[in-house]
Order: structure tokens, then C-alpha cells, then sequence
């Protein structure tokens, strides 16, 4: 099974609404254009919230101003293993494969995943934005 995460950002609505309709701008619109492109089923694309850890995009949530990169090494290491709890709640840790739309933030608490394939590299921020939107457009 092919599972996509995408980092959350820090813009969001100021109400609760679904998660793939909460998150704005030019980052989060564009890696969830490329997740649907690369899985078509929505119930297989999740966000990796600071606050939330693991957010169905049609999930109900409120706004939030939390980032991991803010985080203790502790508190990082401790949304790490919550995200993979929740990810072993439906998929396999061990066979599955996941694409990650994120910064290294995000990444590097999740790291011990076995088939974690880091989608965007070490691109910085505007370089994400860049190449997303060019792959969401299909160049």
C-alpha cells in the first residue's frame, strides 16, 4: 500500500474545517495537488500535524500555531513515535511505502520507517514550492 504524508504549514483559516481545506498557501496547496497525483485514493493521503500528529484530510480540526521545527529533541522524538502509532493503526510499518511531502523537520522523527521515501530531498523551503508546483503541472 502506498501511503502520502504532507507536512502541515503554518498558514490555516481562523474556523474548524476538513484538514484539506484548512491548511493555505503555495506549499500545502501544491503538495496536495502532487499527493492526489500520486495516490488517487484520498483515504491514503494524511497530513503530519504538530499538534494533531497524523490528520485525515477530510478530519474535522481547528486552527493551530505549533510547528515541529520549534520542538525539544524529546518532544520531536515523542511526535515521531505518535505519528507511527498512528500510522500502524492501518498500515504495515514494515511493507508499506511512504511518500513524504515535508521538510526535514517532519522527517527526521519518522525516519525509522522503513520504506520512507523523502519526496522533495533536501530542498528548501521556496525550492519545495517550486518543484511541487511544477510537478502538480506536470513539467
Amino acid at each position: 500500500m502506498k501511503i502520502i504524508l504532507i507536512s502541515c504549514v503554518k498558514g490555516k483559516h481562523d474556523n474548524e474545517m476538513k484538514a484539506k481545506e484548512l491548511y493555505k498557501g503555495p506549499l500545502f496547496k501544491n503538495s496536495l495537488c502532487v499527493a492526489k497525483k500520486l495516490q488517487s485514493d484520498e483515504s491514503k493521503i494524511f497530513i503530519l500535524s504538530a499538534k494533531y500528529y497524523l490528520v485525515g484530510l477530510n478530519t474535522i480540526i481547528g486552527p493551530y500555531d505549533m510547528t515541529v521545527k520549534n520542538f525539544s529533541d524529546t518532544k520531536k522524538k515523542e511526535w515521531g513515535n505518535n505519528v507511527i502509532s498512528e500510522l500502524k493503526k492501518f498500515s504495515n510499518i514494515e511493507t508499506d511505502e511512504y511518500i513524504v511531502l515535508a521538510g526535514k523537520e517532519y522527517i527526521q522523527p519518522i525516519s525509522v520507517i522503513r520504506n520512507l521515501n523523502d519526496f522533495l530531498g533536501k530542498r528548501n523551503y521556496g525550492q519545495r514550492t517550486a518543484y511541487l508546483k511544477s510537478f502538480c503541472n506536470g513539467q
